[in-house]
């Protein structure tokens, strides 16, 4: 039973950690559990290797649409399991498989731009459809403040946010609902917002008295050609505020690890929903306590808000965000799917997990 009201629960049941699972299961397997999957929908488990895993129709599945025929409409999944994300959209536009999740590295080969829309290239439209999935995910200019206190200066942080063109990066991706991230809300929820001014930049840096100490600066990328390309942006408009930076190309593993050193890096945090109050709830530090974000004041209001629920508070816990941003807001995207256009009426929160899909009708 829940000590206050909470508006949000039903979206923390939704999370991975607290799905609902046959007690017998993991009574029987204990620390195996996760290596022996256990079906109870529409799909029956199949079978499963390192390669792929099958999804065979549930013949004792009692749902049945609206014209009274029986669900599911497939006889079988097959789940793909590609090594790289790449040879998946590759494997779908040889019409290998039937969905699979879009990468920004693809997007160039994929859209074109009408005007202020981004469509898919005739090519594959007759062929293909794109479903975005409703949860969005922030990219982020991410300073590595454990490392280098010199991120400790809010000033330094404020002008970085200043340095950056957002439209720029913008123009740099073309792929379908990009916006442009002027806070830690989708919508920004008050009237201030970090525009392009480089010049107010410089003012900030030098009244934070640290331009003799950005010198020597590593900005790491992962090994992805979008991953290159963004940070080479984003290291030419920092160039035009004096601070210089060395390109450091380094795994997602080596950076959880520590190694490479690095001072700043592009990376994208993604959402379970898409309402302010989740948006928020990262910079609250009994939330998230990874973000380098500490505000008591903050923090009150947001227990207030999860005992109250008043949408005023959000805009003052966006507006707290915004004079003390522990990092530079870059751009919003969704999760993108491509789908041979034979099947209808997809959920796109079926679409949620890292599987490439292959269907026999």
């Amino acid at each position: 039973m829940l000590k206050n009201p909470d508006k949000d629960f039903p979206n923390s049941l939704n999370q991975e950690m607290l799905y609902i699972v046959p007690f017998e299961a993991v009574e029987k397997y204990g620390e195996n559990f996760s290596f022996h999957p256990i079906g109870s929908g529409p799909f029956a488990f199949g079978s499963w290797n390192e390669k792929e895993l099958v999804l065979v129709k549930n013949k004792k599945f009692w749902a049945k649409d609206r014209w009274a025929q029986k669900l599911p409409y497939l006889d079988k999944i097959i789940v793909i399991f590609f090594p790289d994300i790449n040879q998946a959209i590759k494997s779908l536009l040889d019409g290998v498989v039937d969905l699979s999740p879009i990468t920004i590295e693809f997007a160039e080969q994929l859209f074109k731009r009408d005007g202020e829309k981004i469509q898919v290239k005739e090519e594959f439209a007759q062929r293909l459809q794109v479903i975005r999935c409703p949860f969005p995910s922030l990219t982020i200019l991410l300073f590595n403040s454990k490392e280098n206190p010199v991120f400790k200066n809010s000033m330094l942080r404020k002008a970085l946010d200043y340095a950056i063109n957002r439209e720029e990066i913008k123009n740099l991706l073309i792929i379908p609902g990009i916006k442009s991230a002027c806070g830690p809300t989708f919508n920004s929820l008050c009237d201030f917002e970090y525009e392009y001014d480089p010049k107010k930049a410089i003012e900030l840096i030098h009244k934070s008295g640290l331009d003799k100490k950005l010198v020597g600066l590593k900005f790491q990328y992962y090994p992805t050609p979008f991953s290159k390309m963004l940070v080479q942006l984003l290291q030419k408009q920092m160039a035009q505020i004096g601070i210089k930076t060395e390109l450091v190309c380094a795994s997602r593993v080596a950076v959880l690890r520590g190694n490479p050193e690095w001072d700043f890096g592009a990376v994208s945090i993604s959402f379970h929903d898409s309402t302010p109050a989740v948006q928020l709830s990262i910079y609250s530090s009994s939330e998230a306590p990874w973000v380098d974000f500490k505000s008591e004041k903050f923090d009150s209001l947001w227990e207030l808000y999860k005992t109250i629920h008043d949408d005023s508070l959000l805009a003052r816990m966006d507006s707290l965000v915004l004079e003390d941003p522990p990092f530079v807001f870059l751009y919003w995207t969704y999760p993108l799917y491509l789908v041979n256009k034979k099947f209808k009426n997809i959920d796109p929160l079926l679409l949620l997990s890292p599987y490439i899909y292959e269907c026999d009708e």
